[in-house]
C-alpha cells in the first residue's frame, strides 16, 4: 500500500514540478497587467490636469 502510493506520488512529480514552473511567468504577466493598468489612469489624468487649469483661469 505504501509502495503503492510512494509510486502515484513519484508519477506526479513531473506535472507538479511542471505546474511551479509556470507560476513565475504567470506572476509576471499578471504584474505587467497591473503596471499597465495604473499607468493609463496617470497619463489620462496628466493629460487632463492642463485642460482643467485652463478652464479655471478663463474669465
Amino acid at each position: 500500500m505504501l509502495a503503492r502510493d510512494l509510486n502515484l506520488l513519484l508519477d506526479r512529480i513531473p506535472t507538479i514540478i511542471g505546474r511551479l514552473d509556470m507560476a513565475p511567468g504567470k506572476v509576471v504577466a499578471a504584474t505587467d497587467d497591473v503596471i499597465a493598468l495604473q499607468g493609463d489612469p496617470r497619463s489620462s489624468l496628466d493629460s487632463v490636469v492642463p485642460d482643467m487649469r485652463r478652464l479655471g483661469q478663463a474669465p
